[in-house]
């Protein structure tokens, strides 16, 4: 009875030997993202049913986000997952064989193949498995390459080749066949990133290949930001990522492709220093399709100005500081690689999301974490802030032991 009693309480309070910051910015992003997903999708088409039935569904999201994230940071183990994290990633290559089935049989969400559809009557839940591979990958790395056993040349091999073509099984069946261009990117940085931090002189070749192509990557990048023959070369590849280059520096409200980074831009202006006041957005009536998700940001901004980016920026800036503070102060390898994972793949999506509404940087069509609607990206996310919490209670425990503390 005591035990069961224990476990509920755990589903409503994280671990309370992790740091209290981390989960006060968290809370604080959630309930912010709250109020604007349920401002962003009051437009010309609501009701009060739907609206109601919106606002319903997000709460239930965020209460189930909440408990992954105090499951994660109360029992998460991690020696049973160094045990099980090839299980895990072939569970996961398989649901994203699924969900692209899922989709052909049923038709595309969006234009993209990544997504299960659960109907539970009242309401509908879309699940994107591709939202979970990312953690999937940070854990990988952190479980298999960080591990003592794995440091002998023949073990090293066994298990690098079998990451790899995880690795790039995950990337190319989100990209290719998922046509998710985004969430393979955001994969592929987070694992490249993640190899550069790895303390492995097997590792030394590789890590200078990717830096050598990663600069070229950015040369390239800039290339088709500022060069009109360089897009029409990349338009020959695919018009779609020419189009978005081009959208950064001639935004024009005549062109389907980049008509919405206009209208961002324009709502953005709109709110000037203090907003129109909360609720007050016309771009997302209409303008605006995705304005509780991918554009959420503009509406932010729109209703209540430079109060919106304060509140948006603090609580991140504190969240990926404390992140990093802390894998700073790890001492075990893998803890240090989860917690520096779980900040790129944050800093990402941040930098992804908050360049491309602002026509900073070609857009992508990723959700800005924790505020963004969508329930799988919420998912995923918390469940690695759990985890981070998990190790950082860890490591405050096994502190406290070497002081004597604890016998």
């Amino acid at each position: 009875m005591i035990q069961i009693k224990s476990f509920f309480s755990k589903l409503f309070t994280s671990n309370k030997q992790g740091e209290k910051l981390i989960t006060i910015a968290i809370y604080i992003l959630l309930a912010f993202g709250c109020l604007f997903i349920s401002s962003a999708s009051i437009n010309s088409a609501s009701t009060i049913e739907t609206t109601l039935k919106n606002i319903i569904k997000q709460v239930l999201i965020l209460a189930a986000s909440i408990v992954l994230f105090n499951l994660a940071s109360n029992y998460f183990d991690i020696k049973k997952c160094k045990r099980i994290i090839l299980g895990i990633m072939i569970v996961e290559a398989m649901l994203l064989v699924t969900a692209f089935i899922y989709c052909k049989i049923t038709g595309s969400i969006n234009g993209n193949y990544s997504w299960f559809t659960i109907n539970l009557g009242f309401f509908e839940f879309g699940l994107q498995p591709s939202e979970f591979a990312k953690g999937v990958i940070i854990l990988a790395i952190a479980c298999l390459f960080c591990d003592r056993k794995f440091k002998n040349e023949k073990s090293f091999k066994i298990v690098f080749w079998t990451f790899a073509f995880f690795f790039l099984f995950f990337v190319l069946t989100i990209v290719v066949l998922q046509r998710d261009t985004g969430s393979g990117l955001i994969l592929f940085i987070i694992g490249c990133s993640l190899i550069l931090f790895l303390d492995n002189r097997r590792f030394k070749p590789l890590q200078i290949f990717l830096i050598v192509c990663a600069l070229l990557a950015l040369a390239a990048f800039f290339c088709c930001l500022l060069s009109e023959q360089a897009r029409e070369i990349l338009a020959k590849i695919s018009t779609t990522f020419a189009a978005r280059f081009s959208a950064v520096t001639n935004p024009d409200y005549a062109k389907d492709e980049t008509r919405e980074i206009f209208y961002s831009l324009l709502g953005i202006s709109r709110g000037e220093l203090f907003g129109v006041g909360i609720g007050n957005s016309v771009q997302k009536f209409g303008y605006l399709v995705s304005s509780d998700a991918d554009y959420i940001f503009a509406v932010i901004i729109e209703e209540i100005g430079i109060f919106g980016i304060l509140m948006v920026f603090v609580p991140y800036i504190a969240l990926i500081s404390l992140l990093l503070f802390y894998s700073q102060k790890m001492t075990n390898e893998t803890d240090k690689i989860i917690l520096i994972g779980t900040v790129i793949y944050l800093s990402v999506h941040f930098l992804l999301n908050i360049g491309g509404v602002s026509g900073l940087l070609p857009l992508t069509g990723v959700p800005l974490l924790l505020i963004s609607r969508g329930g799988s990206a919420c998912f995923g996310i918390m469940v690695m802030l759990g985890i981070c919490q998990n190790r950082i209670a860890n490591y405050f425990l096994e502190k406290k032991k070497k002081s004597g503390f604890i016998g």
